[in-house]
């Protein structure tokens, strides 16, 4: 995300659309943001989308398909249950996703560990922490 502007948009959306056009997009920066922020997401079955969206953590409509996007845009916006049930699946299955997971799984690979650090620390613990940050505005 570029901006709060853009944050803001996405954050307010109760349903985020993807009708990528070909299945080569390979990803998109407001899809990612959208699944980690647990929006419940309607998308064309490009690469990224595919296996994120798979056992009920978004819906994939046929390429091209029009008709496809409104009659699950509909369900969904009718059917409040249903769409909070799998915002919640999406949500939970994307939080290994999330910038300061991934930068805390880079930071604590074994590779960037100082073997002096490394050494005088118990198993599976990382000794490097991240501050928490948030895109809310100031």
């Amino acid at each position: 995300m570029r901006s709060i502007k853009e944050t803001s948009l996405v954050r307010s959306a109760d349903i985020y659309l993807t009708p990528y056009r070909y299945e080569a997009q390979a990803v998109s920066g407001t899809f990612a943001y959208s699944s980690g922020a647990g929006k419940r997401i309607v998308s064309t079955p490009y690469w990224h989308t595919s296996e994120l969206l798979a056992d009920g953590r978004g819906e994939l409509i046929p390429f091209e398909d029009p008709a496809a996007i409104a009659d699950v845009a509909i369900e969904l916006r009718d059917n409040q249950a249903a769409r909070e049930a799998r915002r919640r699946h999406a949500y939970l299955y994307a939080r290994h996703m999330v910038w300061d997971r991934v930068a805390q799984s880079q930071l604590c690979r074994p590779s960037y560990e100082l073997p002096l650090v490394a050494s005088n620390l118990p198993a599976r613990r990382c000794p490097y922490r991240l501050p928490r940050r948030t895109l809310q505005a100031d």
